[in-house]
């Protein structure tokens, strides 16, 4: 519904763009992911299934930590330490 609503004129790509529909498009994830996983798990043998979910756990796991990481560094290398302009405003107006 969001991505359709992108296609009205007045909405265009507004209901996309900002953050306030990330939990929908989360929600929107998670049951993909979900479908995924017993799709998966009725493919293969339970043994080669367990294998599978810890590489994948494995996997997924260091790479949110690289992205957390690269976040961190991110922020800290920047002036205003994450910031916004609008938030240091009202700090020191």
């Amino acid at each position: 519904g969001t991505l359709l609503a992108a296609l009205v004129p007045v909405v265009g790509f507004n209901a996309v763009l900002t953050s306030e529909h990330f939990a929908s498009f989360l929600v929107f994830i998670i049951l993909h992911v979900v479908a995924l996983v017993y799709y998966i798990k009725g493919l293969l043998t339970p043994r080669l299934f367990k294998v599978a979910m810890t590489f994948v756990l494995t996997v997924g796991l260091a790479l949110c930590l690289a992205v957390v990481a690269i976040l961190a560094a991110l922020v800290a290398s920047s002036p205003t330490k994450g910031w916004s302009g609008r938030s240091l405003s009202l700090l020191d107006p």
